[in-house]
């Protein structure tokens, strides 16, 4: 067994490791006599014993003028992890806390601008369907090519799609998604009362995104597990009461 290797594992570092030893060894000793027999530079050393003292492994006394440090018994290791466990004990529930807070919490990403929205339809993230609320056909006009190449992209992954949309704007959309993705796409559509609106919706995995094409463009992405599940109950809502061309 390397007795530096398990030291480290202990959490000293290098130096430490290495004064340590030393005044075990060779007993009480002056920083000057430390550094001189460890090879240390005095202001690491200095710094080093202050860290070891703070550990409790080491300890000094006073002669004369000087400052001497001697290794303390080896079980104050165990007592030094003993406390530092004891410490952790004690803060852990509020670490609790912290880390499911910080798991659940949504992220919120902005676009500016329909260049910069293109991320927003672009994104996949692994899902194995995608789902809209499309209530413009702006961005497709806009940016054809970007989007029959996203299509056929998402087909060839053998992603879903399922569109739901107000009948204004599903020709223009539907028939020609249809066309491209074949098997991989179906769409619903809102009673004819309903106007066309500058928004779109889009929900994937845990992510609702949400597109204004209004100027000036904005798109806005929460990435929830809450939200996610609750927009997917509402799109399976729409969608079983939605109208088939």
């Amino acid at each position: 067994m390397e007795i530096k290797d398990e030291l480290k594992k202990v959490g000293l570092t290098g130096q430490e490791i290495v004064i340590y030893l030393y005044l075990l060894q060779q007993g009480s000793s002056s920083p000057p006599q430390i550094s001189k027999g460890t090879g240390i530079l005095r202001p690491n050393t200095y710094a080093t014993i202050r860290e070891l003292e703070e550990r409790g492994l080491v300890e000094h006394q006073e002669k004369g003028k000087r400052l001497l440090y001697t290794a303390r018994d080896p079980s104050a290791i165990l007592a030094n992890l003993e406390a530092r466990r004891d410490a952790i004990s004690r803060i852990l529930p509020d670490l609790r806390l912290l880390y499911k807070a910080t798991k659940n919490k949504p992220t919120v990403k902005f676009y500016y601008g329909l260049e910069e929205m293109k991320h927003i339809f672009s994104s996949i993230d692994g899902a194995k369907e995608i789902l809209f609320v499309i209530s413009s056909d702006k961005m497709f006009k806009t940016y054809p090519a970007f989007f029959e190449r996203f299509r056929r992209s998402i087909t060839s992954q053998q992603i879903f799609v399922r569109d739901i949309l107000t009948q204004r704007s599903s020709i223009a959309v539907a028939t020609k998604t249809k066309e491209i993705m074949r098997g991989y796409y179906d769409f619903r559509l809102f009673p004819k009362r309903y106007e066309d609106l500058p928004t779109t919706i889009r929900v994937w995995n845990d992510n609702v995104a949400f597109v204004i094409l209004d100027e000036p463009e904005l798109g806005v992405v929460v990435t929830s597990k809450a939200l996610g599940a609750t927009f997917k109950v509402m799109f399976e809502t729409m969608w079983e009461t939605g109208e088939k061309l």
